[in-house]
């Protein structure tokens, strides 16, 4: 066993695969039946094979909290749907350029290809895990892992890119452009899918839309920001709200404030049940003060309301976010749960969730694993 595979049997432990009511894996999808397995040789014949269609079975819906690879703050999750026409996957941001999130797709494909029976094929690069991405904002801690190297692997087909519109902040001076991730990070991305993923479609969802995104399983929302936060009226608010009397800080800081305030959020939902990631939109200051996730709020309401809700900003120094993210984002499932994604979040952030009766769970413990069936919503990683 070399160390890739000793990496995939510490995440992908069929225990990890065992829901709260004691289905397998195996109960809740068929790996490489024979119809697939068949499907999969006429395609390589053709030069066209997808390793997705080799997963099939009853209908259901996966979403990975990434654990960590260091310790700081670095966002990388992923979403499978199965069903008998074969799964789907979307990849949310990337994270710091680690290796995590590109390591973990290769994991499953490499999976899901022995589990066929064509282990045989791991280093065959015709075949293909297809993979959607869903970015929030363009911050290094989100999608560096992306440009570094993930968008060029050549086991990986993107099909798709989903992402927020770029903001129009002031270029002139007034704000300092290396910490306006729109100017960098953003054409960075645009460029190695341009290089190396030509099929892929861009999507840039604008400032204010809601935009379906069709899924062989359940649905994805995605929710825009109501308003762009770089512009003059929002960006001069941004300052007095949380740099006011440090105009050093407002000019370097205000970009990043802005772009975070920008995010793109992401609601996936299946039977009744569903999971919202919120990027790393802003609530530092007490109620009343109409910030990035008060918007979002009035704007959207209930249309957001979800049983797991991936916190703000990575938890840190947050602690303004906990009330307006209890009563205005999560529903009271008793599966109603927060994943926090900061490091040292759990500490504070954790804390106060607590005391308000909310469950929480910190990816510096593992991976955070959820399982979306017809059956309910459970809880398929060590956290339980």
């Amino acid at each position: 066993m070399d160390n890739m595979d000793k990496w995939m049997e510490k995440r992908l432990t069929r225990r990890q695969f065992v829901s709260l009511t004691g289905k397998s894996l195996a109960a809740l999808a068929f790996w490489g039946s024979g119809a697939a397995v068949s499907a999969s040789r006429a395609q390589a014949e053709s030069g066209m094979i997808s390793v997705n269609s080799l997963v099939t079975g009853a209908p259901e819906m996966r979403c990975v909290f990434l654990e960590r690879l260091s310790t700081k703050k670095s966002d990388a999750f992923y979403v499978t749907t199965t069903d008998e026409n074969g799964m789907e996957l979307y990849l949310i941001d990337g994270g710091l350029a680690t290796g995590k999130a590109l390591l973990e797709l290769l994991n499953l494909r490499k999976e899901i290809l022995t589990k066929a029976g064509l282990q045989s094929e791991h280093k065959n690069d015709s075949y293909k895990l297809d993979v959607t991405l869903l970015i929030s904002h363009f911050h290094s801690d989100h999608v560096r892992e992306l440009s570094s190297g993930l968008i060029a692997s050549r086991y990986l087909r993107i099909n798709a890119v989903y992402m927020p519109a770029a903001t129009a902040l002031d270029q002139s001076g007034v704000y300092e452009n290396g910490n306006n991730s729109d100017l960098d990070n953003r054409p960075s991305v645009l460029s190695a899918l341009e290089k190396y993923q030509p099929q892929a479609e861009t999507h840039v969802v604008e400032f204010g839309d809601v935009r379906a995104v069709p899924l062989n399983v359940g649905e994805l929302t995605l929710y825009a920001s109501p308003v762009d936060w770089g512009t003059s009226e929002y960006a001069e608010k941004v300052g007095k709200l949380y740099y006011a009397g440090n105009a050093a800080k407002r000019r370097t800081d205000t970009p990043v404030a802005v772009l975070n305030a920008n995010c793109l959020w992401m609601r996936f939902s299946f039977a009744g049940h569903s999971i919202l990631f919120t990027g790393d939109v802003m609530k530092k200051l007490e109620a009343g003060n109409a910030e990035a996730l008060d918007l979002f709020v009035q704007e959207y309401g209930e249309a957001l309301r979800s049983d797991v809700v991936k916190f703000p900003h990575h938890g840190l120094s947050r602690d303004k976010a906990c009330r307006p993210v209890r009563d205005s984002l999560m529903t009271n499932d008793e599966m109603a749960a927060c994943v926090l994604t900061g490091n040292g979040a759990a500490e504070k952030i954790g804390a106060l969730l607590s005391a308000m009766n909310v469950t929480w769970y910190d990816i510096e413990s593992g991976s955070v694993v959820y399982a979306l069936t017809e059956e309910g919503i459970a809880l398929l990683s060590d956290h339980a």
